[in-house]
């Protein structure tokens, strides 16, 4: 890349006020970093008006020359140009305080582009197609051209950099694409996490990151350009790039301007590297050529940094070029005066750059395209015979994004014969290419033949009145260009560019500013939606599920409560339970106690089966309660399983006790009163009965025998059949009694069991602690899948606020950035050019 010099020999015509300019300048872009948008434009010229006063206080002795006597505008022209060059050197840095604030990282930490977060930075989304393209800040394709391919571009890029690693990604970017390219695999592991967690992913895609960081790093190169304009402004020399196809007569353009065979030329193409054509007065008077291998570290001074030749082997050099230098410097004087020379011209310094064609090979047109950005005024010159090329046309549509005017040269037109079809047709071309360079054709597009004028200016050939006219009206006109018209040559490029970006920052700003709206509404929405949600939540956990405990103790403190109720009652009332019991005599006697003894346990087993089913009813209810508080509470509440709670209750609490436990004994069957009773009724009648089974008459018999011999015959008699009748009613009455007998003393048996071994107690206390632990361990699970839907959403929704908040921020930010942009691009347009 050409960088300028500040070299100059004692006594050659400069800028006296360039060094204070650019301090000046330096310092007005420092000062305005703090500065706000609402600058008017009465401030900004009032202070370039003072500027330029004291910056250019000896400008006047710059225009005692043989130029300024010849033209009285001169001096008008000199401080117009002053004054326009501290105002855009003030805006240019007020630009590059716009730019830096959208490249830096979100304040506080916060990023704000459409509200998204992505490691700290504030994204930039590019505008879609449909929406209106940014100009000098366009993402483009390898034609310049816009495209919406470059979408697909972003997303093969954000690809490569999420299989990359972070610290890869830092080699060809700057430091804060770099931090910008790690925060897009951040941001990609972000949202695959929030999709395992359900929580709200963001709403941007990897694309939209991509484009984001490419348009990052169009705002890096803008500012470096803006960089590069300050300096091109605050520098008082003029560069001139002579520029066009192979074989169209550039270098034969630049001899004809100098009146001299300087540059190499022949019908083969001969410049195949940069030469920069300069007064030598740059050089300490002295004519020659600087072969350089690094034009950044090119120093005149330092003898070091180049290779000094004669201009006798400029050809050799150019065209051979075995050691492989970059450009060439050219320090040679031209055949004119100074109210007729570009070169020497007593306002300013100039040089002219001719360069290689623009098809010579991919890395010199590559370079051209770069090189055009440090030039003051292009001069494209164009083959007649060949109008413009594909590449011609690509560089010249790449330059007018920031030069509006390009001088055209149509050299080698004494060889067309429809000399008006071929101008119409380049006339056509130039429009459709630059509007404005069409609008002033008469004084930027000029039909020439160049090598007709040297070789006459020479004495090789005879004058062609026709030719030197076409050229000398080129030549005034390109005068009047560079030096009369020095604020649209050297200051047009910079506003022109200046203009694209600042539209451009308006644009993308206008676009980011909607896109955080649009999702400042969507966010509310959710907001909305979810903060009663949350709410019924927090009030369930607050109300409810913090007294979780209390709760499964009140239901245990009922399930206790109904259990020993009910089993109490049922040892209470033993006896009626038990009728149902079938009596089958009294010789069945002991079977009857064992099978009554075997229903006392049935029927013990279902009055616990009862109670098991109340407190698995119970727990039940208390779980669907808590359910349906949660249904209400929540869209999706957590999975309640009773799975627990039923399997708790599947065993019977009888299942470890037999009725063998009771054991029976015929003595248990009867107390001692009892035997008593039994002893004075049932023996007497036990006795008749075996009386009669072993022969009551004979007994009989014997007994009234000796009644009667006795003589209490008729007495005995009664007697004994009275006896005989009670004794068998006494054993009637024992025989039906029986079963009521045993029942009670077996039943009383069974009580005095439950009793001694606790069995309501017990069995109240199992089913109690039973159902606090199913509910225990169901509640637990459903508070920790609570718990966890509840920090989901609490965390949803401090996300949903803070990412309102950033875009809230965002919308401010760029609304402002906007405003700023549209009142630097009112004081621009104040700039006139043109006077």
């Amino acid at each position: 890349m050409l960088k300028s010099q500040d070299h100059h020999a004692p006594g050659t015509a400069h800028d006296a006020g360039a060094v204070p300019l650019a301090a000046s300048a330096s310092h007005a872009s420092h000062a305005s970093h703090g500065s706000t948008a609402a600058s008017s434009s009465s401030f900004v010229a009032s202070a370039a008006a003072a500027a330029a006063g004291s910056v250019f206080g000896g400008i006047g002795s710059m225009l005692d020359s043989a130029y300024a006597s010849t033209h009285e505008h001169a001096a008008q022209t000199t401080s117009l140009f002053a004054r326009n060059r501290q105002t855009l050197l003030f805006l240019l840095g007020q630009t590059k305080t716009l730019l830096e604030s959208l490249a830096q990282p979100a304040p506080s930490g916060l990023a704000a582009g459409a509200g998204a977060s992505h490691a700290g930075r504030r994204l930039i989304l590019y505008p879609p197609a449909g929406h209106g393209q940014p100009t000098v800040l366009a993402l483009a394709n390898a034609a310049g051209t816009p495209s919406t391919s470059a979408r697909s571009s972003a997303a093969g890029m954000s690809a490569s950099m999420s299989a990359a690693s972070p610290s890869s990604l830092t080699a060809p970017t700057s430091s804060s694409l770099a931090r910008l390219a790690s925060s897009v695999i951040v941001s990609n592991r972000d949202e695959a996490a929030a999709a395992a967690t359900g929580a709200q992913a963001d709403p941007l895609g990897v694309a939209d990151v991509a484009l984001a960081a490419m348009l990052l790093r169009k705002i890096n190169d803008s500012l470096s350009h803006l960089e590069r304009l300050e300096v091109r402004i605050a520098d008082t020399q003029s560069r001139v790039l002579v520029t066009g196809d192979l074989n169209a007569g550039k270098s034969t353009f630049v001899n004809t301007i100098l009146r001299r065979q300087i540059a190499p030329d022949d019908q083969q193409p001969c410049t195949a590297l940069f030469v920069e054509v300069m007064d030598p007065q740059l050089n300490g008077g002295r004519e020659e050529f600087h072969a350089i291998m690094d034009p950044e570290a090119y120093n005149p001074a330092n003898p070091a940094t180049f290779t000094r030749f004669d201009l006798e082997h400029l050809r050799t050099v150019v065209e051979e070029n075995e050691q492989g230098f970059a450009m060439l410097k050219v320090y040679c004087m031209d055949n004119r005066d100074s109210t007729s020379s570009l070169l020497h011209n007593g306002i300013a310094d100039i040089s002219f750059i001719d360069s290689p064609g623009l098809n010579i090979d991919s890395m010199k047109t590559m370079s051209l395209f770069a090189k055009q950005e440090e030039i003051d005024v292009i001069v494209f010159v164009v083959n007649a015979e060949n109008h413009f090329t594909l590449s011609g046309r690509e560089f010249l549509e790449t330059a007018t994004k920031e030069k509006a005017y390009v001088f055209i040269v149509v050299n080698r037109f004494d060889m067309i014969r429809r000399k008006d079809r071929c101008r119409r047709d380049i006339l056509d071309q130039i429009r459709s290419i630059s509007q404005r360079t069409y609008e002033d054709a008469n004084s930027l597009v000029h039909f020439v033949s160049a090598r007709q004028v040297l070789e006459a200016d020479l004495g090789v050939s005879p004058v062609n009145p026709e030719a030197a006219k076409s050229f000398a009206h080129l030549e005034d006109s390109l005068r009047t260009f560079i030096l009369e018209k020095r604020s649209r040559s050297k200051l047009s490029p910079a506003k022109v560019y200046l203009g694209h970006v600042l539209s451009d920052v308006i644009l993308i700003s206008n676009h980011n500013a909607s896109m955080a709206d649009t999702r400042i509404t969507g966010l509310a929405s959710e907001l909305q939606e979810s903060a009663p949600m949350l709410q019924r939540m927090v009030s369930l956990k607050e109300h409810v599920l913090n007294d979780i405990d209390t709760t499964i103790e009140k239901t245990g403190a009922l399930i206790e409560s109904h259990s020993r109720r009910e089993l109490g009652d049922f040892i209470a009332e033993i006896e009626p339970f038990s009728d149902g019991v079938q009596w089958n005599g009294v010789l069945h006697v002991w079977h009857y106690a064992q099978n009554l003894r075997q229903v006392v346990f049935r029927l013990a087993t279902i009055r616990i089966r009862r109670c098991q089913d109340y407190a698995r009813d119970q727990s039940m209810a208390c779980v669907n309660s808590i359910a349906e508080l949660a249904e209400r509470a929540m869209s999706v509440p957590p999975q309640l399983s009773t799975a627990a709670i039923s399997s708790a209750f599947e065993q019977n609490q009888m299942a470890s006790n037999s009725p063998e436990d009771v054991a029976l004994q015929m003595a248990d069957l009867f107390d001692v009163s009892d035997r008593f009773d039994m002893f004075k009724d049932y023996v007497p009648g036990l006795a008749l009965v075996t009386g009669g089974l072993i022969g009551y008459r004979t007994v009989a018999s014997g007994l009234l025998r000796r009644i009667q011999s006795s003589g209490f015959l008729r007495m005995s008699r009664l007697a004994f059949t009275g006896v005989g009748l009670i004794g068998a009613g006494l054993v009637l009455y024992v025989l039906s009694d029986m079963k009521s007998s045993v029942q009670r003393k077996v039943t009383r048996k069974m009580r005095d069991h439950f009793e001694q071994t606790g069995f309501v107690g017990k069995t109240t206390e199992v089913l109690a602690r039973t159902s606090r632990r199913a509910l225990q361990s169901t509640m637990w699970e459903f508070q920790t899948q609570f718990q966890r839907v509840l920090t989901e959403n609490e965390e949803r929704m401090n996300g949903q606020y803070k990412a309102k908040q950033e875009a809230e921020q965002a919308r401010d930010f760029f609304q402002n950035t906007s405003k700023r942009a549209s009142v630097l691009l009112a004081q621009l347009d104040e700039v006139e050019l043109e006077a």
